[in-house]
């Protein structure tokens, strides 16, 4: 468990450099890579949450299921901005 906060930890403060840095070129760009951001965030963070309460099968369903629901919804956000 404590792997996966790390991870989310490095996912979410490279993303957000990445898109402070980005966005001093492209204004649209900086959008996209804060909703990378937040997808990173919102996967892991649910990783973080689901995993000590719910059994194997279940969790990694669930977490799946949920994790598919952040990428698609960041997904649609990325399509209307453009």
């Amino acid at each position: 468990m404590k792997l996966v906060a790390l991870l989310n930890r490095i996912c979410v403060i490279t993303t957000i450099g990445l898109s402070v840095y980005w966005g001093w070129y492209d204004e649209m760009r900086f959008f996209r890579y804060a909703i990378y951001a937040m997808l990173c965030a919102g996967v892991f963070g649910v990783f973080e949450l689901a995993f000590p309460y719910l059994t194997s099968w279940i969790r990694w369903v669930g977490v799946f299921l949920i994790a598919l629901a952040f990428v698609i919804f960041g997904l649609f956000l990325i399509h209307s901005l453009e």
